[in-house]
């Protein structure tokens, strides 16, 4: 997959793409739809997704831009396979802010991109203020040389499915949800540390992993797999022992591992319950005990 960072660095080979944009946080079903229908549309085109970095709202609004589903490096791994073709990353800036919509489909589809084919979804706004949409795409269509098509709405349980309903399911702890909105389970990836060694002390040795950003997973126990591996992990700050900031650990339920230094996938497959200060340590280990036995009860039930 080729990743385009900027208009200036289009070359001639990216150019007559089929195109779709957006923000694709979490690459939903609904986004995932969305570029299997720019394969249809356009089966010998190379397939383009136009993004932007920081996103929109994080650059307009810091104080109300919701927690990310995935970081940029996450959703391009996560995009590539998939098999998709191009990415091009536009810098959200003041100028792209500002820009207004006709001079957005100009410069950036029809300048740069040559774009053959555009497919975007019910909903969506681009350009200053939001002023563009599939109406002005289409009415620009003709002399800009492209064909729009559009995405209806993709639901599951006869909801909708968007960025935000993931991050509300995750919130809440139904990742149910979440598996029906994304396809697959929610995952966290980063580098193991080390950490202060208390959970050996309490009898669950964890592997301390790393987030680079906030989770938007509601703090909790979940039943998870690292790697494939099953088992228990707590997301959040720690109150009983004094903790503020964000933590993720996991405890394996079978074997020892050498993880220091690796990075890891964890997938979350069931909320437990959500995180609590208890009054000292041995409350704490009691509560630990529980959670492994009922983590070990969830995977024997998915080999049954």
């Amino acid at each position: 997959m080729r990743v385009i960072r900027g208009l200036s660095n289009i070359q001639a080979a990216d150019r007559g793409a089929v195109v779709t944009l957006g923000n694709f946080d979490g690459v939903h079903l609904g986004h995932q739809a969305l570029l299997e229908q720019l394969r249809r549309a356009a089966p010998e085109a190379p397939r383009c997704l136009v993004c932007f970095e920081p996103q929109p709202l994080e650059y307009l609004r810091p104080d109300l831009a919701p927690v990310r589903l995935q970081s940029l490096s996450e959703k391009l791994r996560f995009l590539r396979a998939q098999g998709l073709e191009q990415v091009l990353v536009l810098r959200f800036d003041q100028a792209l802010a500002s820009m207004p919509p006709q001079t957005f489909v100009t410069k950036v589809l029809v300048e740069g991109l040559g774009a053959c084919c555009v497919v975007i979804g019910d909903d969506w706004r681009f350009g200053h203020q939001r002023a563009g949409d599939v109406n002005l795409l289409k009415a620009m269509a003709a002399q800009g040389g492209y064909r729009v098509e559009q995405l209806d709405t993709v639901a599951q349980a006869r909801r909708r499915i968007s960025s935000t309903r993931v991050r509300e399911a995750l919130q809440a702890g139904d990742l149910a949800d979440v598996q029906g909105c994304l396809g697959r389970n929610f995952r966290l990836r980063g580098r193991v540390i080390h950490g202060q060694k208390l959970g050996r002390k309490l009898g669950a040795p964890t592997a301390n992993v790393a987030l680079r950003s906030p989770s938007p997973l509601r703090h909790g126990v979940y039943c998870v797999r690292l790697d494939g591996l099953p088992g228990v992990a707590n997301i959040g700050v720690r109150p009983t022992i004094g903790g503020d900031a964000e933590h993720l650990e996991v405890h394996l339920l079978e074997g020892h591992h050498e993880l220091y230094d690796h990075i890891v996938t964890v997938e979350f497959e069931a909320f437990l319950r959500p995180e609590q200060a208890f009054a000292d340590l041995q409350q704490l280990q009691q509560a630990i005990a529980a959670d492994v036995a009922q983590a070990q009860q969830h995977f024997q039930q998915d080999i049954a």
